[in-house]
């Protein structure tokens, strides 16, 4: 059984380059490591994550993630549980930084009523049009 927890929060350091780079390259291997799968959005003002893996190892993550100086006003909605990975082949899938109003859209009616595979869905489609815009 899969644990699912989707978190919002603000970048502490919005004006320093290279936060994003240390997160991934600290991230993918360890999330790789403890078969942890996801998705990381990033605005300018917010940060927007849907994580997957073994409960236990999620649990640790939220509190190394309340805990990470990076992050501030870190707001979870409750966690889930599934049988199937919505990011199966990504230990930390990202996109790069989103318009506001993009990610307003990504985040609009999000909720605990609202289920982890329709989120899950939302963040492929930005994946999907950030591919779009950056190729065409």
């Amino acid at each position: 059984m899969l644990t699912r927890c989707v978190y919002t929060s603000i970048p502490s350091r919005t004006g320093r380059t290279g936060v994003i780079e240390d997160i991934l390259r600290v991230a993918r291997p360890r999330n790789a490591e403890f078969r942890i799968t996801g998705f990381l959005l990033r605005s300018e003002t917010f940060y927007l994550q849907f994580i997957e893996g073994p409960s236990a190892h999620i649990d640790q993550l939220m509190i190394n993630i309340r805990k990470d100086s990076r992050h501030q006003a870190v707001v979870e909605l409750p966690f889930t549980f599934g049988e199937a990975r919505a990011f199966p082949e990504w230990s930390m899938g990202y996109t790069t930084t989103v318009g506001e109003e993009q990610f307003v859209q990504a985040v609009r009616g999000l909720g605990p009523s609202m289920k982890m595979d329709r989120i899950a869905d939302r963040l492929k489609a930005i994946q999907a049009i950030r591919q779009t815009n950056t190729v065409g």
